[in-house]
């Protein structure tokens, strides 16, 4: 097995648990201060790396690192939003839309080709998004109506934006700037830094995080040092491969977080969507061959 798949086969089952403790914590909590404390546990990890840290990149390569971590800030946010205002098993296989995002941005940005397989690929992750949001497939009104008046669908398509020019950016840094160690240090501690900010112009800041750690400081502790995993692995991968291939297979994880997840929460129609899944995981196969 090469390599890189090792990497996303990995960072696709990290993340599958994470977002389903994730579920769990923002049952009672907002994606804000969750976000926060989130974040600022992944720099703390991110502090152990400091001994194989490259800290001689420039100061313009550190700003543009930190330009970089909004996408990755906002694209977090947002779908911590709609993970929070939505069942687990109708967000997460949604976020199969953003390989298709990705492929396009991959041809305008980086000069990657698709081929018909790849083509067809995108039409099956459209399809199975169809299935997932239509009870009856002839009904293709309802299916618009939900676009357009869900504010979570809206959250999503907005993380998606957000992490599909993230993931362009991963791949650029880590292989026209510096290493994956370097990056990653950087972008955590800019990632925690952007939602201190927010969270203290937006809400009660450090007061705020304090009250919310303290009620689920051990869930946030496994989700942290998970993510900072399933990161560090991700990284790894696109430094390897098409980032197109890497998020592709990390996509996995949704049919692992559907399942189980829906199972935990008690989720509606969930036959429906595990099969709208799979559809869209079909899709992304054949994107990433």
């Amino acid at each position: 097995m090469q390599q890189w798949l090792i990497f996303a086969l990995f960072t696709a089952l990290l993340t599958g648990i994470v977002a389903i403790i994730d579920k769990k914590i923002l049952l009672k909590e907002h994606a804000m201060e969750f976000s926060a404390i989130f974040s600022l546990t992944n720099a703390v990890l991110a502090l152990f790396l400091m001994p194989f840290v490259n800290f001689n990149i420039g100061i313009k390569n550190i700003i543009l690192i930190y330009i970089i971590s909004w996408f990755s800030t906002l694209g977090f946010l947002f779908a911590t939003k709609a993970i929070r205002h939505m069942e687990l098993s109708s967000a997460i296989p949604l976020m199969n839309l953003n390989p298709v995002l990705i492929a396009v941005l991959g041809i305008i940005f980086l000069g990657e080709f698709l081929t018909v397989k790849q083509w067809s690929g995108i039409v099956l992750v459209l399809f199975g998004g169809y299935i997932l949001e239509t009870r009856h497939l002839t009904n293709y009104k309802e299916f618009f109506y939900n676009l357009r008046k869900s504010k979570a669908i809206k959250y999503i398509f907005l993380s998606m934006l957000f992490y599909s020019f993230s993931s362009i950016a991963d791949r650029f840094i880590v292989t026209k700037v510096t290493n994956v160690t370097t990056y990653l240090f950087f972008v955590l501690l800019f990632i925690a830094f952007n939602f201190f900010l927010m969270s203290s112009i937006l809400y009660g800041g450090i007061k705020d995080i304090k009250k919310s750690f303290r009620k689920h400081w051990k869930l946030i502790a496994i989700t942290g040092v998970l993510t900072f995993g399933y990161r560090l692995s991700q990284i790894y991968a696109v430094s390897l491969a098409n980032v197109g291939l890497v998020i592709n297979i990390k996509r996995l994880s949704v049919l692992f977080a559907v399942f189980f997840g829906g199972e935990l929460f008690h989720e509606n129609n969930l036959t429906r969507k595990i099969i709208a899944t799979i559809v869209m995981l079909m899709g992304t196969v054949l994107i990433a061959i």
